[in-house]
């Protein structure tokens, strides 16, 4: 299962898969990206999405450059489930 969201809208998408939890396996690992003092994405909001699931991930991404850190950050969400499930 994977689920994406960007900024404050993964933070609403994770709190509203828990109103279905009997549905939502919490053993799936959770990758939470931020970007530092981003008020809709705080580090805290991604701290408990990554925690909330076994072998969360917490991925801060630099503001600049933004484009490089991006993609970098892209790259590293791709590779990151493939990883998880080779395991």
């Amino acid at each position: 299962m994977a689920a994406c969201g960007y900024r404050f809208g993964a933070n609403v998408a994770v709190r509203l898969a828990y109103l279905e939890a009997p549905r939502l396996r919490t053993s799936t690992p959770m990758l939470a990206g931020y970007w530092p003092n981003d008020p809709f994405g705080p580090e805290e909001d991604a701290g408990l999405i990554a925690s909330s699931s076994a072998e969360g991930k917490l991925l801060p991404l630099a503001a600049r450059p933004a484009l490089a850190n991006f993609e970098r950050a892209l790259n590293q969400v791709c590779d990151w489930p493939a990883k998880r499930l080779q395991q």
